[in-house]
């Protein structure tokens, strides 16, 4: 089951962040070698340091990829929604699971961390999961008089997160609900841009991040593949998401009218 997760997160996930480098080309302007040799150098530069940190602070690496996630989740509803709304949405991801899988959210926490981390963890968000719960339902109801698309999507969150398992519904969230809609609204953002430019923009990360799962297959030997697997899988993750956060909820959050209402 992790092997199918990974392949979605690969082929579905990658891509959106991919598409940084359209944003750079004709949304920033980035133009000429040097410019661009300055762009990517400093968006590599986070992804290095989360690379080679993690493994020597995960305390420190886990609960801020966590913070980053939720935050960044939370710029996913449209203009118009209350800035406390958007918060307990992005968070649902992150804090609903421990509802009904808290022992499994913590194992995968173990994996990506320590027990003692992960634990600590598992029990500061077993103590808002039901506020965060009742908060969701109540912004359900307050936007179904104003947007009903937007309160059944809360609605499926909801449910999506608290009954399905944690790894399977982050992913089904990741890939199947913020990812398409990035997508949609970068090719929005970059109208013009060639579909070829876009077709490689998300293909070449994808071969690459192919060669690191096919690299932690082979090289994983008679240990067990499966952690290694998922300790690949997000640490990769969460080190593209540092500087694609920067460029998107920073440089553009307000094109996209990021930030609520109140």
């Amino acid at each position: 089951m992790l092997w199918g997760l990974a392949a979605l997160i690969v082929l579905l996930g990658v891509p959106h962040g991919a598409l940084d480098t359209v944003y750079a080309g004709r949304v920033c302007g980035v133009r000429g070698v040097r410019r661009w040799l300055l762009f990517t150098a400093g968006y590599l530069a986070p992804v290095v340091l989360v690379i080679l940190g993690w493994p020597r602070a995960p305390w420190l690496f886990l609960p801020l990829f966590l913070m980053v996630s939720v935050a960044h989740f939370s710029g996913d509803p449209e203009e118009g929604c209350p800035g406390w709304l958007r918060v307990v949405y992005g968070g649902a991801p992150v804090v609903l699971p421990v509802l009904r899988h808290g022992a499994e959210v913590e194992h995968l926490f173990a994996v990506l961390s320590s027990a003692e981390v992960a634990g600590a963890l598992r029990a500061g968000l077993g103590w808002v999961a039901w506020i965060w719960l009742g908060g969701l339902g109540w912004g359900m109801v307050r936007q179904a008089g104003r947007d009903r698309q937007m309160a059944l999507e809360m609605g499926a969150v909801g449910m999506l997160c608290t009954v399905v398992p944690p790894l399977a519904s982050f992913t089904l969230f990741f890939c199947g609900m913020h990812s398409a809609r990035h997508i949609l609204r970068s090719l929005g953002e970059a109208r013009g841009a060639a579909v070829r430019e876009v077709a490689w923009a998300g293909a070449a990360p994808m071969v690459g991040t192919l060669g690191i799962l096919a690299g932690c297959w082979f090289y994983a030997g008679e240990e067990a593949v499966e952690p290694r697997l998922l300790q690949t899988v997000f640490v990769s993750l969460a080190a593209l998401t540092f500087p694609h956060v920067v460029l998107i909820d920073v440089i553009f959050g307000r094109r996209w009218g990021r930030g609520g209402s109140g």
